[in-house]
């Protein structure tokens, strides 16, 4: 599951657990915004998740702490 993930997918779940915008994580990643909606899309497609809510739950659950 998140060990499938790959390093920008993981990146950008991290800071999205960590409550970062979309435009800060854009600019940390030096990315434009159609990047960065296509790794967040993959990301979620991955971890069969909706939502950032959802996210979270599955990070919790793995236990995979930032």
């Amino acid at each position: 599951m998140i060990e499938d993930l790959t390093n920008k997918e993981k990146i950008v779940m991290n800071m999205l657990i960590q409550g970062q915008s979309s435009q800060a994580i854009i600019e940390w990643l030096c990315i434009d915004y159609h990047c960065y909606s296509n790794i967040r899309k993959s990301l979620l497609k991955k971890l069969n998740a909706n939502r950032i809510t959802q996210l979270i739950k599955i990070a919790i659950k793995n236990k995979y702490i930032i």
